[in-house]
């Protein structure tokens, strides 16, 4: 009876983590895009409404912030990704040969 073969499809990892990657940048991306910079919106509504002015810059930095985070978690499953497939590539031989000396004691 043969052992079982512990694989991974490395190629496929490796197109997985690229996406994740992309996603990332398109995430981040669209987290740094402002819709009106709190000077254009100073100047549309008025220097009454400055403490709303702020109030949106603090929520545009905010979900920048958070962008970033989410883009931040993509990367690092991306790093993952490639660190198994990349331990398991490496260590594949090695790793074969202790399972096969333990299954054949």
């Amino acid at each position: 009876m043969d052992a079982p073969v512990v694989s991974i499809d490395t190629d496929m990892a490796a197109a997985r983590a690229a996406e994740l990657r992309a996603y990332a940048d398109s995430l981040e991306q669209y987290g740094q895009t402002d819709r009106v910079s709190p000077a254009q919106l100073l100047h549309q509504v008025g220097p009454v409404y400055e403490p709303y002015v702020n109030a949106k810059a603090g929520e545009a930095d905010a979900r920048k912030a958070a962008y970033q985070r989410v883009a931040k978690q993509y990367r690092d499953a991306a790093d993952k990704l490639d660190n198994t497939r990349t331990g398991i590539t490496n260590e594949d031989a090695a790793s074969g040969q202790a399972i096969d000396a333990i299954a054949t004691r």
